[in-house]
């Protein structure tokens, strides 16, 4: 039989074979190899593309880095010899050593590693011992002063508060001097030095049960205090808590914050993560917290060898799915956890329902921090200028729920600055809200695009990677104060004031529109809308917003304010602050009191309400502040309301 190709000349050995193909190029004849993991022999064939490891499914997992680096070598940590690495994070050589047990003094086998450094054998007696003995130590090397008598004392726990010493009370009832033991603190302590003095002292405790006492309790506050007594004494007892503990609110405080924290169950994306630094001996941290004066933050986890912070986001808390209702929605804490960032360290983000790419890129930067080629400016810079300016793009359906939120949003008792309902539709459709300057700064458009300030951002270590949301990065722009966003009225603060001071009017007048904050929180009341500006681009967006939510009886029209009139119902606007904001088409800046002064005179309204920073004029029309008292700056605003 003739064959149906001709013999040919392997490339790769040299030898005569006949091809089963026209462009078989190697002859595949069985050949001996050395796997190049473990140097053991095993039988391949002659193609450049065969395995170069043996069947050992090991050899196969570390095949990839070692044909990556050909042969690693590095000098172990402890023992200071060298030896070949098997994978990026072996620093150790991790030979087989003796060690002699500190506690029983027996031998037993360990390895040479930084990850080895156990002191004691396998004997969970033995641990618990030397565990028990350092513990000792610790606390005699600590002192702490009682808070009763002021006895400096060495604990046995950190909750210790207390020396071992008997103190002294003077019982209320009789005056009596009497010992109490140890464990009680001044607060807890009794008061009476027996049962008989305590059934006499509570006999001379007056009733507040009866419906006379509590009328008599609650005129002796209004006298004291006023109307609104409920609130300066909440103000008292906030500041009687900041005097005691330095912070000006329970939330504040860190030790509350990670109490809670910590009761709260791992999610399931966190007992993911921790199983992951489980399984390559990664060592972390779960719930580090960071606190610089009244900021705290608690990070999911801390990497200590590579000064990672890695928060896991939830798609629901975070608001990626909707615009914060100031409760179970919030992302008011963003802000925070980036000004806490030490500069020389690493802020990763991994959301829920996008582990996987999460997951990777965490790999890919522990993979370039061990060899030495992680550069973090760059690495966030690149990815900046890869997706360029991250305006938001939201569904038309998150759009639409959002609305649908502030419309039945019914909290209308008091005004919650957290929840921020409509938001995104501003933040969507409003786009001329990032060329707009506060003050002689950088818009956030001009900051993006501008090498110099960019790079100042990412080196405070506020912008990082979010592809699922870029445009949340824009807030280090706006922490940073480099190139900081105008302000955008509250949709529910509008929706507020419409249910407080306008509830007899259907129709609202807006002469300074801007960005559709009003027009939003007044349509959620089901009342008419109608508003102008100057702001021709602003006017469109606004348009745009009203065509696509399909908003009925509203209407925003190009008008300047110094050549108009007209009579409405009512008004309610809030006034531009002089140049604290600068946008396109404006060009006349006078204070609020002027613009208050102008609305008066070109407007007749049976009802007037502004929105104002400040006012001298018009103090006695002052009826309420909005104070909006973030985790990096306390704003105050007046509700004026002038009745003509």
């Amino acid at each position: 039989m003739i064959p149906k190709y001709k013999d040919k000349t392997c490339e790769l050995c040299g030898k005569t074979f006949t091809p089963k193909g026209g462009v078989a190029k190697y002859c595949k004849s069985p050949v001996e190899r050395t796997c190049i993991v473990c140097g053991n022999t095993f039988t391949s064939i002659c193609h450049p593309k065969a395995p170069m490891v043996c069947d050992n499914p090991e050899c196969k997992k570390k095949s990839g880095f070692v044909a990556a680096n050909n042969s690693v070598h590095r000098v172990c940590r402890v023992c200071g010899e060298s030896f070949n690495a098997n994978s990026s994070r072996q620093l150790d050589c991790g030979k087989e050593i003796i060690k002699v047990c500190e506690i029983c003094g027996n031998q037993y086998k360990s390895k040479c590693g930084l990850r080895w450094q156990e002191h004691t054998c396998d004997n969970p007696k033995c641990r618990t011992e030397y565990a028990h003995k350092g513990q000792q130590a610790h606390y005699l090397a600590t002192t702490k002063t009682c808070i009763w008598c002021g006895k400096e004392f060495h604990p046995v726990n950190n909750k210790q508060l207390l020396c071992g010493d008997q103190h002294i009370m003077v019982c209320k009832t009789c005056g009596k001097e009497f010992t109490v033991e140890a464990t009680y603190t001044p607060d807890n302590a009794p008061k009476y030095c027996s049962e008989e003095c305590k059934r006499e002292g509570f006999k001379l405790r007056p009733n507040c049960t009866t419906p006379e006492s509590i009328a008599k309790a609650k005129q002796t506050k209004i006298e004291k205090y006023g109307n609104n007594y409920g609130s300066v004494i909440f103000a008292k007892s906030m500041q009687t808590y900041q005097e005691n503990t330095g912070y000006t609110h329970p939330i504040y405080n860190p030790k509350i914050r990670s109490k809670q924290a910590k009761a709260i169950n791992p999610s399931t994306l966190e007992l993911r993560i921790k199983s992951l630094f489980d399984e390559y001996k990664i060592k972390y941290i779960h719930h580090y917290m960071l606190e610089s004066g009244e900021l705290s933050h608690e990070y999911d986890f801390y990497l200590p060898e590579y000064k990672i912070l890695l928060d896991t986001d939830g798609v629901y808390f975070h608001s990626y799915l909707s615009d914060p209702n100031g409760k179970q929605v919030r992302d008011d804490y963003d802000d925070v956890r980036l000004q806490l960032i030490p500069k020389d360290h690493i802020f990763h983000l991994i959301i829920e329902g996008y582990e996987e790419t999460g997951i990777k890129q965490l790999t890919e930067i522990i993979n370039k921090i061990d060899n030495n080629v992680f550069d973090y400016s760059t690495h966030i810079f690149n990815w900046c200028r890869k997706v360029g300016f991250p305006y938001p793009a939201y569904n038309m359906s998150r759009l639409k729920k959002d609305y649908q939120n502030l419309c039945n949003y019914n909290q209308m008792t008091t005004y919650n600055p957290n929840s921020r309902l409509g938001e995104s539709i501003i933040r969507q459709y409003h786009k001329s809200i990032y060329s707009a300057h506060c003050g002689s700064q950088y818009s956030p458009i001009d900051g993006w695009n501008d090498d110099t300030i960019l790079k100042k951002v990412i080196l405070n270590r506020l912008i990082y990677i979010n592809d699922v949301d870029p445009s949340k990065v824009l807030r280090g722009m706006y922490i940073s104060k480099l190139a900081p966003r105008v302000s955008i009225f509250n949709p529910v603060l509008a929706k507020y004031i419409g249910h407080k001071y306008l509830s007899d009017y259907d129709t609202v007048f807006d002469p300074f529109a801007g960005f559709s904050g009003r027009l939003l929180g007044v349509k959620s009341l089901e009342k008419s809308y109608i508003g102008q500006d100057i702001n021709k681009q602003a006017i469109a967006e606004a348009n745009t917003i009203i065509s696509d939510l399909n908003l009925d009886n509203c209407s925003i029209k190009y008008a300047d304010i110094l050549q108009d009139s007209g009579e409405y119902q009512c008004l309610l606007t809030c006034p531009p602050y002089g140049k604290k904001e600068i946008y396109a088409e404006e060009t006349v800046f006078k204070s609020c009191d002027d613009w208050i002064e102008v609305c008066l005179n070109n407007y007749k309204c049976k009802r007037y309400v502004f929105v104002v920073d400040t006012t001298e004029r018009y103090k006695e029309y002052i009826t309420e502040d909005i104070v909006t008292n973030s985790h990096l700056n306390k704003i105050t605003e007046h509700i004026i309301v002038i009745d003509k």
